[in-house]
């Protein structure tokens, strides 16, 4: 069967998850949906830190996996049980998995501690790199911008938008108030319309507070 890449793959804000599966059965759903079927270790070194579990997976799904930081002793576990952060790791494995051409992120990292976004940002900017999904040879999707996704990120962490974002957009009520690289972004926020609060740096809020530097 041939390997299924979709369009577009979305993470939500709340984990899509069904909570009587295990992240071993997830991620094995979802290979078989795309088609995945590879076996056996290969050649790469993340796989290899996965553990036995991953035997059981295609090379992609187990590489996904480690690359997101999904701890191997979860892989049995019911969804349902895992912590907020083990969730919001399978979810962006299986986002991952099928190497999409265009990935929407809902705020990725929302309920992870600070060791664990910087684990999540690692993998959205490998995911960058065109990482995601192993060829069968054991070597990488790619590596080169051909094969790397187009990512829509939203964020409340300032910090994220800047590390990650080759552009940057600030919304307000619906309302785009500046977008540009991110180092011009500041200074079109402070040229916003007189009278308007943002037009204050007192008055920025924690998210953006990091953005006037």
């Amino acid at each position: 069967m041939p390997i299924s890449h979709p369009l577009a793959a979305l993470l939500l804000q709340t984990n899509p998850l069904l909570p009587h599966l295990t992240p071993l059965e997830h991620l094995a759903l979802y290979s078989a949906l795309y088609g995945i079927n590879s076996a056996g270790y290969g050649s790469d070194g993340v796989r290899a830190q996965a553990g036995k579990a991953a035997a059981l997976l295609p090379v992609e799904a187990s590489t996904v996996a480690a690359r997101c930081s999904l701890p191997v002793e979860l892989f049995h576990r019911p969804a349902g049980l895992l912590s907020g952060g083990s969730q919001r790791k399978l979810s962006l494995a299986i986002a991952l998995l099928g190497s999409p051409q265009l990935l929407l992120l809902d705020e990725p990292s929302a309920g992870l501690d600070p060791p664990a976004r910087r684990d999540m940002c690692d993998a959205i900017n490998m995911a960058l790199r065109g990482w995601s999904s192993p060829r069968k040879d054991g070597s990488s999707g790619g590596g080169g911008a051909s094969s790397a996704p187009a990512i829509v990120l939203t964020t409340h962490y300032a910090e994220e938008a800047m590390a990650l974002c080759d552009m940057v957009g600030v919304l307000e009520d619906g309302t785009l108030l500046a977008s540009g690289p991110p180092e011009q972004v500041p200074q079109r926020l402070r040229a916003v319309r007189p009278g308007h609060y943002l037009a204050d740096p007192e008055e920025w809020g924690a998210v953006l507070t990091s953005l006037l530097g």
